[in-house]
């Protein structure tokens, strides 16, 4: 099981109560199976005009106690450690975008293709929980048009050493058959966790 959670800062409440169900979450999944594993990565949008404010102020705190914008990271690989699940996702703070918005595809893709990175193992279950309250970026949806960002998405892996998304700034938005057709491929089921408000633009998707 794999959460990947947006971070942008209408997301704080959820956030705080998954840091409260974090051990507990491990708990469910041992009374599922006896050989679990569990992860979260994190995203908001690419670090980029229009999609994030750049004042240098806000590129180093977009919000009150939040951290710097970013595109997805890898915070958790894949693990049976459930105290570390739990202590790892306690020191998370939420960030910050402009648009309303995510870049959550950017996320999926990542999540799917960096096998390793992620920790997925072939003959396993693979269960990616996705949650936001936000619509998403899509393929040439135009917000990369005036970013400047017209290279297609190259469907690889680019996560550096921390784990971080590092061709946001170079790479269109993966198009809703490329999300689709990877997710099949990598035998990842996804679950859309998504608010009332959101749930019309994933509802599309099926």
């Amino acid at each position: 099981l794999y959460i990947l959670m947006d971070f942008s800062n209408s997301m704080s409440d959820d956030l705080d109560n998954l840091k409260q169900m974090g051990s507990n979450l491990a708990q469910v999944l041992s009374k599922l199976t006896s050989d679990y594993t569990i992860g979260f990565g994190k995203f908001v949008d690419k670090v980029s005009v229009p999609q994030t404010d750049m004042r240098p102020e806000k590129l180093k705190e977009p919000w009150p106690n939040s951290d710097p914008p970013f595109s997805f990271k890898n915070v958790i690989s894949l693990t049976k450690d459930a105290d570390e699940f739990r202590d790892k996702l306690q020191g998370e703070r939420i960030s910050g975008n402009l648009d309303a918005p995510e870049g959550g595809f950017d996320a999926i893709v990542q999540t799917a293709v960096c096998t390793r990175a992620i920790g997925w193992r072939p003959d396993s279950t693979h269960l990616l929980v996705f949650s936001t309250e936000s619509a998403f970026h899509y393929e040439a949806d135009g917000a990369n048009v005036l970013a400047g960002i017209m290279n297609r998405n190259d469907e690889k892996c680019h996560l550096d050493a921390t784990g971080t998304y590092t061709q946001y700034g170079t790479q269109d938005y993966p198009s809703v058959p490329t999300l689709v057709r990877l997710l099949a491929k990598h035998n990842i089921i996804p679950i859309f966790a998504v608010t009332n408000y959101s749930y019309s633009y994933y509802e599309k998707l099926h």
